[in-house]
């Protein structure tokens, strides 16, 4: 069952036919734990998270399909002016992944454990191949159509990660994470053309003139790439073959994450992954070679035309090309794969706690590295029960222009179960992707003043606080903050006041001025016992007889 399941999946990920570019990103959302997949350091809000999610990209470049299906033209004239266009080319690539992840909390730390499924394709169609596809030889009368493949890479591989992160301070959280690789196929070509020139002969029909190279390499679970046109050779039992004696092509990666909520309204985040990531491919290791070469085809003579029909002029061709071009395959212990360090950086600006907008940008990614992104989002959640999400981004290649697309995204939390989902699509449709998921959520640690202090601990959880003092700002020290009846009985409720870090007032009797209309409260006589007082007084000063007074007398 594990050799079949592991097997059906490369060969899913290797048979899907598209394009590629970067991943989806679901990038510091509270309440999915796939998050920590772009950033260890960030701590989704759930106690226990278990989830299947998995995502497909893709993308073209340098023929659109609402170019190739213009009403105003048909698609035989869009593909000749194409072909007759000097410069341009025809590409795809592509990006699957599938997978589930495993994650707890406790209240400073977050730990997550995910397998992954990853696939990866960049293919060089060349246009010159579309043009003989269309129309055959009928367009390349006297020139060289040039199939040059060269670069062309595909590889997919299995990733289990490890993943932590953790709450170092009021502000700062910090995350690592270590992935064990398993490749599961890998093909490359360095050097791969044919260039075909097609001669305009009276006495014979399609007289070609063809060169061609090959040079790569490929390690395919265990399967032979010189037997494959072998039809009695069996490839299923080559891969069972080679997992029954243990699953190699192995590889490791790191990646590290920081998080900085810098007050209630900033956050920033950074993370790099595949830190120091390879594969060893040693699993039927195989190096190809086809020196250049040079092969000359005179024909079909017209004076046998008749006789066409009962005969396989394709198969005259493929053995004439056979005898002139061989291909070497030689098996090799191993070689080795670099995947490329990926970087993500991250600006979050809070409305309200439940209303924010995300800026983030990224580079190194793709299977050749050569893939970067920007991408502005706006996120709204609606309680604890729906998150939408709406965006642009701008992605970019080495050498290609850049496509501008848009974005959309939700998630509908019913209770402990969660499915979520989210496309990215462009204009001109040469950029397509989609991410979905479900996942059963235990423990959700509400937090309605979005500090990562759960409500159950938050003192002030309507208040945005810190860790360390409960969830409240710093310098306050009352009691838990109840937001309720903080004006006594028989105010009016507009008298409460807030202060500048939006903690309200607590009033005392002597505080509150009477509001006109208003009915005080009535107070209780307090009855008391009359206490006898003696009132101390200052005895008066005897008057100094006046001498005038005294000679009167």
């Amino acid at each position: 069952m594990k050799q079949f399941t592991i097997t059906s999946l490369a060969l899913c990920l290797f048979s899907i036919g598209g394009s590629s570019a970067q991943p989806l990103m679901e990038f510091n959302n509270r309440h999915l734990g796939i998050s920590t997949d772009n950033n260890p350091a960030f701590l989704p809000q759930y106690g226990f998270n278990m989830g299947l999610f998995s995502s497909a990209m893709g993308r073209t470049h340098g023929l659109s399909l609402p170019t190739l299906f213009d009403p105003a033209t048909t698609a035989e004239n869009t593909i000749r002016d194409f072909i007759q266009t000097p410069g341009s080319q025809f590409g795809a690539e592509f990006n699957v992944r599938a997978g589930l992840n495993l994650g707890f909390g406790t209240k400073k730390s977050y730990f997550t454990f995910s397998q992954t499924v990853n696939g990866m394709t960049n293919t060089s169609a060349p246009k010159d191949m579309l043009g003989l596809i269309a129309f055959g030889n009928a367009e390349y009368y006297g020139k060289t159509a040039d199939l040059d493949f060269s670069g062309t890479s595909l590889m997919s591989y299995a990733e289990s990660k490890f993943s932590f992160g953790r709450a170092v301070s009021n502000k700062l959280n910090v995350g690592i994470s270590y992935s064990k690789l398993n490749g599961l196929m890998h093909m490359e070509l360095d050097e791969a053309y044919a260039r075909i020139l097609t001669l305009d002969n009276q006495q014979t029909i399609y007289e070609i003139q063809s060169s061609a190279a090959l040079s790569g390499r490929s390690s395919l679970l265990g399967i032979d790439a010189n037997q494959l046109t072998d039809s009695g050779y069996d490839a299923q039992g080559a891969i069972t073959d080679a997992l029954n004696s243990g699953l190699g092509n192995n590889g490791s990666a790191w990646g590290l994450g920081a998080v900085y909520r810098a007050n209630e309204k900033w956050r920033f985040s950074a993370s790099a992954k595949n830190l120091g990531a390879n594969i060893k491919w040693d699993m039927a290791a195989q190096t190809h070679n086809m020196g250049p070469a040079q092969w000359t085809w005179t024909g079909l003579d017209t004076s046998i035309t008749s006789q066409l029909k009962d005969s396989d002029p394709l198969q005259v061709v493929t053995d004439s090309i056979k005898a002139q071009f061989t291909r070497t395959t030689t098996d090799v212990a191993s070689y080795e794969t670099k995947l490329h360090t990926q970087w993500i950086l991250g600006a979050e600006y809070f409305i309200s706690p439940r209303a924010q907008i995300q800026v983030v940008g990224g580079s190194g990614l793709g299977i050749k590295g050569n893939q970067s992104f920007t991408q502005v989002t706006y996120h709204q959640e609606w309680k604890e029960i729906l998150d939408f999400v709406a965006g642009v981004g701008v992605f970019g290649w080495n050498s290609e222009p850049n496509i501008i697309s848009s974005n959309l995204g939700a998630s509908l939390n019913l209770g402990p179960v969660q499915v979520w989902g989210r496309s990215q699509f462009s204009s001109a449709y040469d950029y397509l992707a989609f991410s979905a998921g479900a996942n059963i959520n235990i423990g959700m640690r509400k937090d309605a003043d979005h500090d990562g202090v759960p409500n159950k601990r938050d003192s002030c959880h309507q208040t945005f606080g810190v860790r360390s003092n409960n969830g409240c700002p710093l310098g306050y020290i009352g009691p838990r903050m109840t937001y309720e009846n903080t004006v006594p009985a028989g105010m009016d409720s507009s008298a409460v006041q807030y202060d500048e870090r939006n903690m309200p007032v607590v009033y005392t009797e002597m505080e509150i001025e009477p509001i006109e209309g208003a009915k005080a409260p009535k107070e209780k006589k307090k009855k008391s016992k009359k206490v006898k007082t003696e009132v101390a007084t200052t005895p008066k000063k005897k008057e100094e007889p006046n001498l005038s007074d005294i000679m009167k007398n």
